[in-house]
């Protein structure tokens, strides 16, 4: 946190796993990223990224041949582009027209808000699979674009939540060739989207309208998908938590969701307490089942 450049930059490289990090706050200009990524079977995941200068994780090639076959799944990722465009999560190879493509990369059960874009991908990205996010709240919510050298090719784009996002179309694609199955884009029906608790009401038409997919078989709390005739669409499947789940790290105490513990966060619990605010489960700091003055 609070780098001068990027959060996470290692140079080019392959067969690293980053999980249960908190990247926040770095950089000062629109290339200053959380993850700058360059390299092939990386794996981000149960991580929270969020306020940096630049995009939350970028997928580049580098001198690396396309940066492929990574994964990013079950990252918290919010609020960035402090300086510039700032996508949650861009797809691309490297900024060249002889560049090898980037292939076959996979985004799951990620969940993203208030930054530039949601989720983008283009210059190269080939079969890209975009699966199970929930993207809420960003200027732009999903875009597959066409741009730069060929853009998007055969990108999949299936079972998310693209929903309260800023522009016309909550899913924007000047791709070439991409499917687009099973996505939500008009009101999930959030338990509380206003204080980040984007679960899932037992009404929500996201519930059972999902495809079944392999490469997803648990939700971001590892549930076990699925839970009733179908996967549920985005990044929740409606049920009990998982047993034996990291999940995205939580920093206990941050009721309000901006990654700081401060006398906000009082306040919060206060309003909670005389019913001026929704309870929210982040608030149950004793994990008792319910909101009271033994969390205070």
């Amino acid at each position: 946190k609070y780098a001068c450049s990027a959060g996470v930059a290692p140079p080019d490289s392959e067969y690293i796993e980053y999980i249960n990090l908190d990247v926040h706050d770095n950089g000062t200009v629109d290339f200053d990223h959380g993850f700058y990524q360059h390299g092939n079977h990386i794996l981000i995941e149960n991580s929270r990224i969020y306020r940096n200068a630049g995009w939350g994780i970028t997928n580049s090639g580098g001198n690396v041949a396309g940066s492929s076959y990574n994964i990013y799944r079950n990252n918290l990722i919010y609020n960035n582009g402090r300086m510039g465009r700032g996508p949650g999560i861009g797809i691309h190879a490297s900024y060249s027209a002889s560049g090898t493509p980037s292939l076959n990369n996979l985004d799951y059960n990620n969940i993203l808000w208030g930054n530039k874009t949601g989720i983008v991908t283009n210059n190269k990205a080939h079969g890209t699979k975009i699966y199970n996010n929930t993207v809420y709240g960003n200027n732009v919510g999903i875009e597959v674009s066409g741009a730069f050298w060929g853009g998007s090719q055969d990108t999949i784009v299936k079972n998310n939540i693209s929903y309260g996002n800023g522009g016309a179309q909550q899913i924007v694609d000047t791709g070439l060739r991409t499917i687009q199955s099973n996505n939500l884009t008009t009101n999930p029906q959030f338990v509380n989207a206003a204080s980040q608790d984007f679960h899932l009401l037992s009404t929500s038409p996201a519930i059972n309208a999902g495809m079944s997919l392999s490469e997803v078989p648990q939700d971001f709390e590892c549930t076990p998908r699925p839970q009733g005739s179908g996967w549920d669409i985005g990044a929740d499947e409606l049920g009990p938590r998982g047993s034996s789940c990291g999940g995205p790290p939580s920093l206990p105490g941050d009721l309000n969701g901006d990654g700081v513990r401060n006398l906000l966060d009082v306040r919060w619990l206060i309003e909670m307490l005389v019913g001026s605010r929704a309870k929210t489960p982040a608030a149950d700091l004793d994990r008792d089942g319910d909101v009271d003055l033994a969390d205070c």
